[in-house]
């Protein structure tokens, strides 16, 4: 007996314990924008501080640049695709984040920040367009809705006053980013 409790307590009190992660969490820290995601982050924590604690809208604007950069370097990380073609996304994207952050803070502007939202979205579309393998209808389709959506939400945010307008963009842009994500996910599904 006293044999099988020296075991036991060997077992419990035997060598360093290693932490574990989960199975979701190892396959998401061998993506290659993980590597650079703390960028993002560092951006979220600079615009958070400038909102709240230190309440200065240049370092807002400085938190808002490096986290659309910090978008840009997972993009260009996950993609690798960093030629003269495939940077008129990110481009597009870190000049529409240039003028949605000056709107918001340096400079308030309401044409500034509708052409900000247009450019910020036209980048995203960009990058996510250029990431894709095919071109077929149905891109082409998902494309038209989100723009049209993210024109209709600046639009009537900034410009033109109407509630009816801004629900129109915002469910064609909610549609339009469900059906980007559902054909990466769907490509992902036929790769493997």
């Amino acid at each position: 007996m006293a044999d099988k409790g020296n075991t036991e307590e060997t077992a419990l009190a035997g060598g360093p314990r290693r932490f574990v992660l989960p199975g979701w969490m190892k396959k998401l820290t061998r993506k290659k924008w993980f590597r650079v995601s703390p960028v993002f982050f560092i951006g979220t924590v600079i615009t958070s501080m400038g909102t709240t604690t230190v309440k200065n809208d240049s370092i807002i604007f400085a938190g808002m640049l490096v986290m659309g950069l910090g978008i840009i370097a997972m993009w260009i990380a996950e993609t690798g695709k960093p030629n003269w073609l495939s940077i008129t996304g990110p481009l597009t994207f870190l000049a529409g984040s240039v003028l949605t952050a000056m709107s918001m803070t340096v400079y308030p502007s309401n044409p500034l920040l509708c052409s900000g939202m247009i450019l910020t979205g036209g980048g995203t579309l960009g990058m996510w367009a250029l990431s894709l393998e095919k071109r077929e209808p149905s891109v082409i389709f998902v494309a038209v809705l989100f723009m049209a959506g993210i024109a209709l939400e600046a639009v009537s945010l900034t410009l033109v006053d109407s509630s009816l307008m801004i629900m129109i963009g915002m469910i064609a842009t909610g549609i339009g980013a469900f059906a980007m994500w559902a054909y990466e996910n769907n490509m992902e599904g036929e790769a493997a």
